[in-house]
């Protein structure tokens, strides 16, 4: 490395300006390899950190439809399968009494049919949440508009303003999923 060194520096006396055409391959040889070797090492390192960089976003990626997931399964047990159950209960009662009654039943299934029509309601309002058919039969900006009108129902003390400057036809395809 003094030969790298000495090559560089400049120097008042001209005799020592002066350096063989050997020493320069040297020197020059010795920059190249120690350029070489340097740019492997940070490719190396940058791949390193790349991969890095894509485990986490994989393992973030996958929390997040774990996450979903739980949630979905949280709302089907907790809404729709509690009132499947409730729905079951209520008929097995009224099938024993019919049973009883030599299969005469004095009560209407009215009950079981508003569970019937709110599990229904409630299976439709977990699948527009998923993924609304608006979205693939009115497109984006409609479905926006849609969960707008949802979230003031829901929240109507919340004020909203929303103003849209651009056409579903321009929006960008990979938008549009």
């Amino acid at each position: 490395m003094s030969k790298k060194i000495s090559y560089q520096q400049e120097s008042a006396n001209p005799k020592d300006q002066e350096t063989s055409e050997p020493e320069k391959e040297i020197c020059e040889s010795q920059e190249s390899s120690h350029k070489s070797a340097s740019v492997p090492d940070q490719i190396s390192e940058d791949l390193k950190n790349t991969e890095e960089r894509i485990k986490r976003l994989s393992r973030r990626t996958l929390e997040a439809l774990e996450a979903d997931r739980q949630t979905i399964s949280k709302e089907l047990h907790d809404s729709i399968g509690a009132s499947l159950a409730a729905i079951k209960f209520s008929l097995e009662e009224k099938e024993m009494t019919r049973s009883q009654n030599n299969g005469y039943l004095d009560e209407s299934l009215d009950q079981e049919i508003a569970y019937l029509m709110g599990t229904i309601k409630e299976t439709k309002r977990i699948s527009a949440n998923l993924r609304p058919t608006t979205l693939d039969d009115l497109g984006l900006l409609a479905t926006i508009e849609w969960y707008i009108r949802q979230f003031k129902q829901l929240y109507g003390n919340i004020r909203i303003d929303y103003t849209n400057k651009i056409t579903e036809q321009e929006l960008p395809e990979a938008l549009k999923i």
